[in-house]
């Protein structure tokens, strides 16, 4: 993809959808660290983290449906009850990654010249992360949230990525045609696949899991790309 079709492209953009984890921080060691620092937590951590595998894409229409489902294969993965497993979740795991995101990552300099470069546009900015605590990963991070005009989980909606909906109510809440609409992400299978299916356009950033061959924009690129359509 050439810069100038990017640019051109980018002309027609009235909101952005940013992917968080991988996408607005490297998250390079994230689950090495999440482990290391809470050893006795291990298993749960690994079987909430085959859960959302199971349930990556599946459309389970409202946030007390998937998190049923969540909650129960957390429970199934880790042999403990179905209780235990939601609050261990919510009351543990959840602000947990909070912590260590506030302790060893940082949001990604030019995604803040970016953000600071679109609200001079008016142009509309969105967070949309699988995991919930949205806002309090975003602070985490190093991200003054005050100016974005949505943020989101795709468990709020019942549905991970790359299913379409969330994208298209998205979309729909902001009152802005899909195609008008940019999705920022690091993956093609959940954040492209998801922009595709629902009919946006979609810009592939770089991060540390990007193969080689794969066709990616880099943070710099897409800053200065920004920066010459809004002047």
């Amino acid at each position: 993809m050439s810069f100038e079709f990017l640019e051109n492209s980018f002309k027609s953009v009235e909101a952005v959808i940013f992917d968080l984890d991988g996408t607005l921080y490297d998250f390079k060691g994230l689950p090495r660290r999440l482990v290391l620092n809470a050893p006795f937590q291990m298993f749960k951590i690994r079987a909430e983290r085959e859960a959302r595998k199971s349930l990556k894409g599946c459309d389970l229409k409202n946030k007390a449906e998937w998190q049923k489902s969540f909650f129960e294969l957390i429970a199934q993965f880790a042999k403990i009850p179905f209780e235990k497993a939601k609050n261990w979740y919510k009351d543990f795991y959840c602000p947990y990654m909070v912590k260590i995101l506030k302790k060893y990552y940082s949001v990604r300099p030019e995604a803040l010249e970016i953000f600071k470069n679109l609200k001079k546009a008016n142009i509309k900015i969105v967070v949309f992360s699988d995991y919930p605590l949205v806002k309090e990963r975003l602070n985490a991070i190093g991200v003054n949230t005050e100016d974005f005009d949505y943020l989101v989980s795709a468990e709020d909606f019942g549905a991970l990525k790359p299913t379409p909906r969330p994208f298209l109510e998205i979309a729909e809440y902001l009152k802005i045609r899909p195609e008008n609409v940019l999705v920022v992400g690091d993956r093609m299978d959940t954040d492209g696949k998801g922009a595709k299916d629902a009919k946006m356009q979609f810009l592939h950033t770089e991060s540390h899991k990007t193969p080689a061959n794969d066709s990616v924009v880099s943070w710099k690129d897409f800053l200065e790309i920004v920066k010459r359509v809004i002047a």
